[in-house]
């Protein structure tokens, strides 16, 4: 039958028929053709403008995220279009990558529901061996969108964990502890309590946000104030600007995307290589430490042109790539005239020559035209192909990413030059956030090894006195705990040879500073599943090295930390729930560099590890649909609880399989009744051997109700 036929071996038919390999399906993995950049020619096609939806004066959008085709400027070896399969946002059938510009003005709340209208089949390939929102499902592919920059409520804050598929016929712990807590939690509401600001929403998925991302799951939200209005009345500033997303991608010869799925490997520092120890098979698909793009698109197109009249112009740049870090420049050697940063105004703008960009970051900035009539300029790139490591600038200017985008300056103006320059004053006084610091918290970025040897990296935390001390992966214990309205200052230390933009939700930060520090990682044993644990040597001594760039003296949500640095933030929490902070290269983001933050007092029963059966048992109490949690323990060494819960008489199935699809086990086969069920698994497979350290799946089908999730065994 059909049914009895491995997931995974129907994917390989399908790789194999594209010219991909799968372990045991063909002899080697080769990856496949990627189409040439030297077949579009840039600057030919026009820059898009996204659609805009006012929502200024308040009021309700369901916007749907849909599977659509865009041509997005690039060209055959022939010279023909290529179209392209992207995911997009819209409004009814409408939707396009990148979605449209959303505006909100201050004091006038919103809600807007995202309504999944994706299909089954993803569009890239899933690394199922992550953990992440679903291993296998029938129902769709997960999403959920994050207002990055947002000041909301945390049950609108696009949690990592409140995924849901299409027409949320599965959702996961979080959504369904949020509509517990909350009710209807499907609308999310925008209080709209901030300034004027440049922010973003975007797939935060767990396990597959770097995928859902790339598939075209992004847009601009631009929020307005009375202040930034008063300013484009006057004459001061020139309008709302350009919104600017900045993207990297690679293609097929087909037109179609393309992210690589063959993952590296390295024995050293790896706890699975230890002791004459093999690692497992490397999976396949398998994520990459970081993606590098050969195509640089601008909203969606390759390398686009704009024409501009001779006079200042407005852009909100937005660096929306997955690892790739952009150091800005203009090929007539102007200035970038920055006005505001993530979240906000600088006090006065600041004028620089190169902006460097991580991803995630946002700047808004003026360029000024006026001096230029009938002269093409180009925006260019001198960040390099590869991960950023604080000072290896690319200075190839003519190489395809070295190059962004063409302002073709006209002759004329329809439209008075804005009054902005250096002198301005765009807020009141200076930023900063009140205090006093009632707390220091001292946070540690780490590069291990998982548990096939792949390159991991992490966040965690530097308390020697803790048991926590060192890596962590996202679900144990939560560490970051600020108490409600009080203000604390985070020390980020880095002890990785890479720049992490690191992000923190709900809040908008100061940069107070850069420091050096002497502390190094040091691995000291394995973690639950099977990775290495590290933790920092004592820091010593912070030197100052700097104050905050200019540049980044205003409201920020991002935060660039040099190889061996401290960076320090200080950051007022004054929204009670749970919200989470992480580096912003998705796949770092999507590989276990992303914790948990909870602000205020925790509830026992919030769904983080789903804290035992009490909890769950609770939550299910309150659900309406066929629901399974979390297994707890986990990681277990003896015995593990699975729960499940159904609203009424299921034929059910409760399968385990390891990470090759191989079928382990069978905790429940028969018809069961409404209510709930509690299931053990002894850690020993089908002959009675005790199954081997490792990750495994548990997959429950319920009717036609698929759910599936990862557990850990640790002998």
């Amino acid at each position: 039958m059909l049914s009895k036929i491995s997931p995974h071996f129907l994917f390989g038919i399908f790789l194999i028929a594209i010219g991909f390999s799968t372990p045991g399906m063909l002899i080697s993995q080769t990856p496949p053709p990627t189409l040439d950049p030297a077949f579009t020619t840039p600057f030919a096609s026009e820059l898009p403008v996204p659609d805009v939806i006012d929502m200024t004066n308040g009021g309700n959008k369901v916007l749907q995220l849909r599977k659509t085709t865009q041509w997005l400027g690039i060209y055959s070896q022939a010279g023909t279009k290529l179209y392209t399969n992207v995911y997009g946002y819209g409004l009814g059938n409408n939707a396009s990558y990148p979605g449209p510009t959303i505006v909100a003005a201050k004091g006038t709340p919103i809600n807007i529901k995202w309504q999944n209208k994706l299909p089954n089949g993803h569009l890239m390939f899933i690394d199922y061996s992550l953990h992440m929102a679903q291993w296998k499902t029938n129902n769709g592919i997960p999403i959920v969108t994050h207002l990055h920059g947002g000041h909301v409520p945390d049950h609108s804050d696009g949690n990592t964990e409140a995924w849901y598929t299409r027409d949320w016929k599965e959702a996961g712990p979080w959504y369904h502890y949020f509509k517990a807590t909350y009710g209807d939690n499907q609308w999310y509401h925008y209080p709209m309590d901030q300034e004027a600001a440049t922010t973003w929403y975007h797939d935060h998925a767990l396990g597959i946000t770097r995928l859902n991302v790339y598939a075209g799951l992004a847009g601009f939200f631009l929020q307005t104030d009375a202040n930034e209005q008063s300013l484009i009345a006057n004459g001061v500033l020139p309008d709302m600007g350009y919104g600017l997303a900045v993207q990297d991608r690679m293609f097929l010869p087909s037109g179609m995307l393309y992210m690589p799925a063959f993952g590296d490997t390295d024995t050293d520092g790896c706890p699975a290589a230890q002791n004459g120890n093999t690692p497992p098979p490397l999976p396949f698909p398998s994520i990459v430490a970081e993606f590098f793009g050969d195509f640089i698109l601008v909203n969606g197109m390759a390398w686009p042109f704009q024409n501009v009249e001779p006079r200042k112009y407005r852009y909100r740049i937005l660096n929306g790539s997955d690892s790739r870090f952009y150091n800005f420049q203009l090929s007539n050697n102007m200035d970038f005239m920055v006005i505001g940063t993530d979240d906000g105004f600088l006090q006065n703008p600041v004028e620089v020559r190169n902006l460097l960009m991580g991803p995630g970051e946002r700047y808004d900035v003026i360029l000024d035209f006026s001096s230029y009539d009938g002269t093409d300029i180009i925006l260019q790139n001198t960040g390099p192909d590869g991960p950023f490591m604080g000072g290896n600038y690319n200075s190839d200017v003519d190489r395809p990413t070295g190059k962004i985008m063409m302002f073709k300056v006209g002759t004329t103006t329809t439209a008075p030059n804005a009054s902005v320059n250096t002198l301005t004053n765009l807020r009141s006084q200076p930023f900063s956030v009140p205090g006093p610091v009632a707390n220091t918290r001292k946070v540690v970025l780490f590069e291990g090894r998982d548990q096939f040897c792949r390159l991991r990296p992490q966040l965690g935390i530097y308390d020697p006195n803790s048991s926590l001390n060192g890596s962590l992966l996202w679900d144990e214990m939560i560490t970051e705990n600020p108490a409600l309205n009080t203000t604390e200052a985070w020390e980020i230390y880095n002890t990785t040879g890479d720049v992490h933009p690191m992000h923190l939700h709900l809040v908008s930060f100061e940069i107070e500073g850069r420091y050096s520090h002497s502390g190094e990682a040091e691995l000291t044993g394995t973690d639950p599943v099977g990775g290495s644990k590290n933790v920092m040597g004592n820091p010593g001594a912070v030197t100052k090295l700097d104050d905050a760039e200019p540049w980044e003296n205003g409201p920020k949500d991002m935060a660039l930390v040099y190889p061996g640095q401290m960076t320090k933030v200080i950051a007022r929490f004054d929204k009670p729930g749970a919200y989470v902070w992480h580096c912003h290269i998705l796949s770092h983001e999507d590989h276990e560099m992303m914790r948990p933050l909870y602000v205020g007092d925790m509830p026992a029963n919030i769904p983080h590890g789903m804290g035992g059966n009490q909890a769950i048992a609770e939550l299910f109490q309150q659900m309406d649909q066929t629901e399974m949690g979390q297994n707890f323990p986990n990681p277990f060494a003896d015995e593990t609880n699975i729960l499940f819960s159904l609203p009424g008489v299921r034929d059910v199935r409760l399968e385990l399989y390891d990470q090759s699809s191989n079928l382990v086990g069978v905790l429940a086969n028969g018809v069961y009744p409404a209510g709930q069920h509690q299931m053990v698994w002894d850690g020993k497979l089908a002959n009675g051997q005790d199954a081997p350290s490792g990750i495994y799946y548990y997959k429950l089908v319920a009717g036609e109700q698929i759910i599936t999730r990862r557990l850990s065994l640790v002998r």
